[in-house]
């Protein structure tokens, strides 16, 4: 078979003059639709404008050309619209002679207030707009009820309302320490002027307060070093002067270092009525030469090469004086160290665990409760029945060092109590004063030596890490008339009556001892219509010669009266 040969041939004189023609078409005009207008809409992370080097390019942005300024104000008319690719690039061709105003929308980012312009003519066919974008970034905070005390928000829990939170730009603060426009601040008028519950110290330090049920937002937070923190008071905004010593005393900590002002307040006023369960940290003390400290230590330039960083979990990133801020950080209480990025991420890096997030949460629990009421056990049943009166006694939670942890003094009308603010993981000792009633309960196992003398009622200790936070303690009262005690004549076997005589109408249950023998237990009969005691014989043995101690513990029902002590010499 042969191969086929194809055979070329040449161009005619009618060919070569119809390609003449062609290529000699008309020159293009302005009219023309063939110009174009392309670009790059980037992350400006060094914030000059200029696509450069360690900027990023912004795919998915919504890309708009206008023919005027206004249309891209108004985003009315465009000509173009285009979406930009995994480079962040786009390109409008076909387009005629003129000036083209580029309009970009992508969420979490802003972009330039005033448009970009480019013009394209026949003597530049392409255009060239690229757009900076500028990440909006939205942290939240959120104070939950973490009745269990894992540090966790499960499920079940929800969040808390009227928790103050302290948002602190690290740098800004600095800055405004360093020129004293902190301490300048009116912070009368910024109180009356919060918008939303948000009192504004210049930009640097916010206070905002949790309601209805919602995280705190901070929108449209630049890249920079925050602290994030639970505040030692929370604010009222119906408590003008209050809230203006509050801040004012804060300021100075901030500034000196000192604590004294906000240790020289009324506790109440310091007061937030929990206990913070992450994250995890001491208070006052601390938060005054930590946090002073961290404002003051943090450098710009380590702060800046931190933040021109792509974060990981790598934690040796986090260094120089942002490191040393992070160290301080973790010895305050219920305080976040966070870090915003070039690049809009958001970090968190207490206590230099680095977690990528713009949620913060901030667990709290309500402390220990001791609750009950105080009644005087008419039947000495140990029941608060229908008839039975209040009686008003005062309550002490006492620490086993014999520090005073809460006291109450119980009306008479109601005889209700409450002991707050007790701590977990605590050994917590109840003492009854303020009567000669004998109480319905009373602490049996070991006293303390700073508790000895005491009347304990029970002693509680509640984990930390435990669901319960509160203490159900109902205390009867009786009178109560301890028998009396008759020792006999000790024989030479050592032996002797012991009689017990009870004028109550009550039996009593007994046990007695001699010399720290084994207790024997008996009882003695109450008083009768034609008696006026009850009376039991019983019969002491082993008495020693010389000195001999004999105990009587008592009780009527579930009352315990004091025991009893009979000294015997053979």
């Amino acid at each position: 078979m042969r191969n086929p040969t194809r055979l070329l041939a040449l161009p005619t004189a009618a060919a070569l003059s119809a390609a003449l023609v062609i290529s000699a078409a008309p020159p293009a005009s302005a009219a023309a639709a063939i110009y174009t207008v392309s670009g790059t809409v980037y992350i400006d992370a060094d914030a000059d404008g200029t696509y450069s080097v360690g900027d990023l390019p912004l795919s998915g942005a919504s890309v708009e050309l206008f023919t005027s300024a206004e249309g891209a104000a108004t985003g009315a008319d465009p000509v173009r619209t285009l979406t930009t690719g995994r480079l962040g690039t786009y390109a409008a061709s076909q387009l005629t002679a003129g000036t083209y105003y580029t309009a970009v929308r992508a969420d979490g980012y802003r972009f330039p207030q005033e448009p970009a312009a480019v013009k394209v003519s026949l003597t530049k066919p392409l255009g060239i707009a690229d757009v900076p974008a500028t990440p909006q970034t939205t942290l939240s905070a959120s104070v939950f009820d973490d009745a269990n005390g894992n540090g966790t928000w499960d499920a079940q829990e929800t969040a808390v309302d009227g928790k103050t939170l302290i948002f602190i730009d690290v740098l800004r603060t600095q800055q405004a320490i360093a020129d004293g426009s902190l301490g300048s601040i009116d912070i009368g008028s910024a109180i009356l002027g919060a918008i939303g519950g948000t009192v504004d110290l210049g930009g640097a330090i916010q206070f905002r307060t949790t309601s209805g049920g919602q995280p705190i937002t901070y929108q449209d937070v630049p890249s920079g070093a925050y602290v994030i923190m639970r505040s030692p008071f929370n604010l009222t905004l119906t408590d003008l002067l209050g809230d203006i010593s509050r801040i004012t005393a804060f300021i100075d900590l901030l500034s000196s270092g000192d604590a004294t002002a906000l240790l020289a307040m009324d506790p109440a006023l310091l007061s937030t009525g929990d206990i913070s369960t992450t994250p995890r940290n001491e208070y006052l003390q601390q938060l005054a030469s930590a946090l002073s400290s961290a404002v003051r230590v943090v450098d710009e330039a380590d702060t800046e090469k931190l933040l021109g960083t792509e974060l990981s979990d790598q934690v040796s990133k986090v260094t120089g004086t942002v490191a040393q801020v992070a160290n301080l950080i973790a010895a305050l209480p219920a305080t976040h160290f966070v870090a915003v990025d070039r690049w809009g991420g958001g970090w968190q890096l207490t206590n230099l665990r680095v977690k990528r997030t713009t949620s913060y949460e901030f667990g709290v629990r309500k402390p220990v409760t001791i609750t009950g009421s105080v009644f005087n056990d008419s039947n000495a049943n140990g029941t608060k029945d229908t008839l039975d009166l209040a009686e008003s006694v005062t309550l002490t939670a006492y620490a086993a060092d014999g520090t005073v942890l809460s006291s109450t003094t119980t009306p008479s009308l109601a005889g209700s109590y409450t002991l707050r603010n007790l701590p977990y993981d605590t050994d917590i000792y109840l003492a009854l004063s303020g009567t000669t009633k004998s109480p319905s309960v009373r602490w049996d196992g070991e006293v303390p030596p700073a508790l000895a003398g005491l009347t304990l009622i029970g002693r509680y200790h509640l984990a930390d890490d435990g669901d319960v936070s509160a203490i159900s303690q109902n205390i009867g009262l009786a009178t109560l008339t301890a028998p009396t005690a008759t020792v006999g004549t000790v024989d030479a076997t050592g032996s002797a009556t012991l009689t017990l005589s009870n004028k109550s109408s009550a039996v009593l249950a007994v046990e007695y001892a001699v010399n720290d023998a084994a207790p024997i237990a008996s009882t003695v009969p109450a008083k009768t219509l034609l008696t006026s005691a009850g009376t039991r014989t019983v019969t002491l043995t082993g008495l020693v010669p010389g000195a001999n101690v004999v105990t009587i513990d008592w009780s009527a029902g579930v009352y315990r009266g004091d025991r009893l002590v009979v000294e015997i010499t053979r």
